[in-house]
C-alpha cells in the first residue's frame, strides 16, 4: 500500500472512530488533524481533558511499538488516560475493534470506576 493509501486507510479508521464516540457519550470528539510526529498528542480530540487515544488500521499489530507511541503522546498532551484503538480484520463495525492501554492506565480506570479496595489497605 502506497504511503497516500495508507493515510486516507488511517484517516477514515480515525472518523470511524470519532464517529462512534459520538454516538456514544463523546458528542465533541473528533479527528485531529495531523499536527507532525513530534507534536502528536492523539489522533482523537475533544473528549476531554487527560485522554488521549490512538486510532490504528493495520493488517500486522505492533502492540509494543503502538503503546510507545501512546506513551509519547500522552507525555506530549500532558495526560494520564489514553489507549490505542486499532481495527479488528474483518470487520468495520467500531464497537467490535480493540482497546488497547498500558495496565497502569486500566488499573487508574478501575479504581475511578469505584472497583478495589482503598488505597489506605494496599
Amino acid at each position: 500500500m502506497t504511503g497516500r493509501a495508507a493515510q486516507r486507510k488511517g484517516a477514515k479508521a480515525e472518523r470511524d472512530v470519532a464517529a462512534y464516540l459520538n454516538q456514544h457519550g463523546f458528542p465533541h470528539a473528533r479527528r485531529r488533524a495531523n499536527r507532525g510526529q513530534h507534536n502528536d498528542i492523539g489522533d482523537i480530540a475533544e473528549l476531554g481533558p487527560g485522554l488521549v487515544i490512538e486510532v490504528k488500521d493495520r493488517v500486522k499489530a505492533s502492540p509494543a511499538a503502538w503503546l510507545a507511541q501512546l506513551a509519547t503522546e500522552m507525555a506530549a498532551a500532558g495526560a494520564d488516560q489514553g489507549a490505542v484503538i486499532y481495527k479488528r480484520a474483518g470487520t468495520t463495525n467500531v464497537a467490535d475493534w480493540h482497546a488497547l492501554l498500558p495496565v497502569g492506565v486500566y488499573v487508574r480506570l478501575l479504581r475511578e470506576a469505584g472497583y478495589g479496595d482503598p488505597i489506605e489497605a494496599i
